[in-house]
């Protein structure tokens, strides 16, 4: 809308293709923001702010449409809506219904594979988690919208050792406790139980997403990925093969440093057992293998480091990098009376459950997705 409006305005100067515009990160800020004054200015060797000052005061939208426009110093233009703008467009909206800004031809078919909400099976869903599925889920959406073929997926790290070490708890307190009253969950193997306890878990995990209208396709267990003749076996043998991969200390390690990481990082331990990046990167190997022709991951803020080695170890593998998007969601924080709470304050309240019994599924979901995903989402919890 307001793009259309900003074009006619620079002339030759600069091509229609260059103009950038987005939302700014307060919404004190305007409901538009462009650095066009500033992409003038430098092609006409001009100070920024005199440039947006001249701008602003000339530009011309049709009538109705903008309650102000205000130039920076630095030479950005941030434009504010009027509310006859924002009303009818609202009414626009609700009269078109679910299909209002759908436009096949955008994607025309492309098939994208959108990961998120994806967890240890050790335990409830947290609100990030649920941040992470409502994002994921409204993204996936927005994207089918638009042409999209989209596969919704969660990866389930099954693997490592917190799930193994919960098995432990589980097993040794259950002979004591459970197993009069259920000596045939006892009298398993403990893979046997192991595999009980993380279907057990993503069966619940499974239902709390669909109370919140929200589905996953494929659930890809990490044991998968690191089983005999999967992605990470071939993986290993195909960084070995290119040497991109060498043994120190016992520990085979890739050589992420030449892919553009701070740092070599270790594939498989000395005692044997594959790294969480191992695993991952076989994951994203195989997902490439599935020929989609985008992939997007979803991450929490907890993964942020891992964005960098990721993608060297995409890199590594030969692996289409531009064909990957990694978002990261902020977190989500908890306030009460004006006060941030931490730690045991929360009590529960950081479980995804507690918040859906609290305010209700449809409310939980609004929430999760009413804060963009660059800044932290708060959730007030004052009576």
């Amino acid at each position: 809308m307001v793009q259309s409006f900003l074009a006619p305005n620079t002339g030759a100067v600069v091509p229609v293709e260059e103009l950038r515009w987005g939302v700014p990160p307060s919404p004190e800020i305007g409901d538009y923001s462009s650095d066009l004054p500033a992409i003038l200015a430098r092609r006409l060797g001009r100070g920024a702010a005199e440039v947006a000052a001249e701008f602003a005061s000339r530009i011309q939208f049709p009538d109705g449409l903008v309650d102000r426009v205000d130039a920076t110093r630095s030479g950005f233009l941030n434009i504010r809506l009027s509310e006859a703008a924002l009303r009818g467009r609202v009414s626009e909206i609700v009269d078109t219904g679910v299909g209002y800004g759908a436009d096949p031809t955008v994607h025309n078919g492309s098939r994208i594979l959108l990961e998120f909400v994806s967890a240890q099976p050790t335990g409830p869903l947290t609100t990030a988690h649920g941040r992470s599925a409502a994002f994921g889920d409204s993204l996936a959406a927005i994207l089918e919208a638009c042409g999209a073929a989209v596969t919704r997926e969660s990866y389930v790290n099954d693997a490592g050792i917190h799930l193994d070490r919960l098995v432990r708890s589980v097993s040794a307190l259950g002979r004591t406790h459970l197993a009069p009253r259920k000596p045939e969950l006892f009298a398993r193997p403990a893979a046997a139980l192991l595999t009980a306890v993380r279907d057990e878990v993503l069966s619940g995990h499974g239902s709390l997403l669909s109370k919140l209208g929200l589905s996953v396709d494929n659930w890809v267990l990490e044991t998968d990925v690191s089983a005999p003749g999967g992605h990470l076996e071939t993986s290993l043998r195909r960084l070995k093969v290119a040497r991109r991969s060498y043994e120190e200390a016992g520990a085979t390690w890739l050589r992420t440093t030449e892919f553009g990481d701070q740092q070599d990082r270790v594939l498989v331990r000395g005692n044997g057992r594959p790294t969480y990046l191992a695993c991952d990167l076989a994951y994203h190997a195989g997902k490439f293998a599935r020929g989609y022709d985008h992939l997007i991951d979803v991450w929490g803020v907890d993964h942020s480091l891992y964005v960098e080695r990721t993608l060297a170890g995409i890199r590594a593998l030969d692996l289409p990098e531009e064909r990957l998007s990694i978002l990261i969601l902020q977190p989500v924080q908890f306030q009460r009376d004006g006060v941030t709470l931490d730690g045991p304050e929360l009590g529960n309240t950081g479980e995804l459950s507690d918040v859906v019994n609290l305010i209700g599924p449809e409310m939980t979901r609004f929430m999760l997705v009413s804060a963009p995903a660059s800044v932290s989402l708060g959730i007030d919890l004052s009576d």
